[in-house]
């Protein structure tokens, strides 16, 4: 399994929190006609007619098999960050409230997500282009993967890094860039629904962090050398960070002390190590999580490659007690904040505009057994 129980693509959950969205007009006059049309399509031209706007999307009743109803999307305002996923051109995000919760929306290629963070997990509605139906399955593998029996065990390690796979577009030294590969050992999983599941929320939440400084976001594919290194010991952090540097290199990308604002974060279906779920260089440029982790391990471990710390981390209130991103001690009585404490705000500013300086990685690891998984 994938993903964590709490993430789920699924006709019939509802979103758990309420929240007032901002002023919005209605886009379609005949929103039951919208339930026969390509949301997809729908969703572009109510865009380019100007923000915000209403969308009637459909979805379904639960207890009524095959019934579709319709809910209001209010289409708010552009995140302005761009998402590339392999192959594609770059995606858009919106901040949206979808049936009265607050939510974020990821388009890209034929691909249309609505990610709802509440009390009880990250809940996602998703349409493909020409369809008007939501996505009716749960992210992660499928039948086929037996044919890939234990991927990590197969993986070669010291491979020629393969310079034709080069994350695009190019963005400048001084951007905060946020370089993510999906391992190998992912390729059942769309990168569309585990961005939709760990990362759309937290990138909503950071672009309220960091207000009008440019963000990007790149998933890149199969790359040799980097998406199959093994993994599993508690030198993987060392290892991913070496598989890093090689292909920086290579690419001609910026690493170390030529841009502390690009990061680089490799994606297991596996935990890194045994009972960790996310590991990470305080301070540093290079990550590892595991999408069989909590959905806010991603968070988290950004989190300490911006420089965020568990000392900072504090709880709060969303209508239920809540803890922040950085939280170190968890509780089953208390519900996800999705974002980062104000002390930590403070600290990811701070260390965005003037740099930052890593822990040496030889004393590091006690620090970054982080989200731990039974």
């Amino acid at each position: 399994m994938n993903f964590s129980p709490l993430i789920r693509r699924s006709l019939i959950w509802l979103p758990c929190a309420a929240f007032v969205g901002l002023p919005a007009v209605s886009f379609a006059q005949d929103k039951n006609a919208n339930a026969l049309r390509d949301i997809v399509s729908l969703f572009d031209e109510a865009v380019a007619a100007g923000l915000p706007r209403t969308l009637g999307v459909p979805v379904a009743s639960a207890g009524v098999a095959r019934k579709v109803n319709l809910g209001d999307l209010v289409i708010e305002t552009s995140l302005e960050v761009d998402v590339v996923f392999p192959g594609e051109a770059p995606g858009t995000m919106y901040a949206a409230t979808w049936q009265g919760s607050p939510a974020v929306v990821t388009r890209s290629g034929e691909h249309l997500d609505i990610s709802i963070p509440g009390k009880d997990g990250v809940v996602v509605t998703g349409f493909v282009t020409g369809s008007a139906e939501p996505h009716t399955y749960i992210g992660g593998e499928t039948e086929h993967s037996s044919e890939r029996a234990d991927p990590v065990a197969q993986a070669t390690t010291g491979a020629k890094v393969a310079s034709s796979m080069v994350p695009s577009p190019r963005y400048p030294d001084d951007e905060l860039t946020f370089y993510l590969f999906p391992h190998d050992d992912t390729r059942n999983t769309d990168p569309h629904d585990i961005h939709a599941g760990f990362v759309a929320w937290w990138l909503a939440d950071l672009r309220r962090v960091l207000i009008g400084e440019p963000v990007h976001l790149l998933y890149s594919g199969s790359v040799r050398g980097v998406t199959d290194i093994s993994y599993g010991t508690r030198n993987v952090l060392i290892d991913w960070s070496d598989a890093v540097h090689a292909y920086a290199q290579v690419e001609g990308l910026p690493y170390e002390k030529h841009s502390w604002r690009h990061k680089y974060f490799l994606i297991t279906k596996a935990l890194p190590y045994h009972g960790v779920a996310g590991v990470s260089w305080q301070g540093g440029i290079e990550g590892i999580g595991s999408i069989r982790g909590p959905y806010p391990t991603f968070a988290h471990e950004f989190g300490h490659m911006l420089g965020a710390t568990h000392a900072d981390a504090d709880t709060g209130f969303n209508g239920w007690i809540c803890e922040t991103n950085m939280l170190d001690v968890h509780s089953l009585l208390r519900s996800n904040c999705y974002t980062y404490s104000p002390a930590n705000q403070r600290t990811i500013r701070e260390i965005y505009r003037n740099g930052s300086s890593p822990i040496p990685k030889e004393h590091s690891l006690s620090l970054l057994r982080d989200m731990p998984v039974d």
